[in-house]
């Protein structure tokens, strides 16, 4: 299993989604931002932005209660192109974790 860390910036609810062709509406999902340092090849760190989908929207106070902590959350992760797609896995929550020394 992978997981990300990061400090927890932001816990938003998206826009539903409305196929044109079928009218077949997506309902609204939970979405993650979390802060990640990536490491570079010329071994400095870049900050990083990650936005994340959650599934269970019911988890949307158990996410926002973390905003502001480093948490740990498993993920699952698609190659696109040149970058990267993460999402949260089913079922999963953040666990806070402390800062290396």
């Amino acid at each position: 299993m992978l997981s990300i860390h990061g400090l927890l910036m932001n816990c938003f609810m998206g826009s539903e989604f409305v196929d044109t062709k079928t009218g077949a509406i997506t309902p609204a999902t939970l979405k993650v931002q979390l802060l990640c340092d990536v490491p570079q090849k010329s071994g400095d760190t870049k900050k990083e932005l990650i936005t994340m989908t959650v599934k269970e929207v019911a988890l949307n106070d158990i996410y926002k209660s973390f905003i502001g902590s480093l948490v740990r959350i498993p993920v699952g992760v698609m190659a696109n192109g040149k970058s990267l797609s993460y999402w949260i896995l089913p079922n999963t929550r953040p666990e806070s974790v402390s800062v290396p020394k």
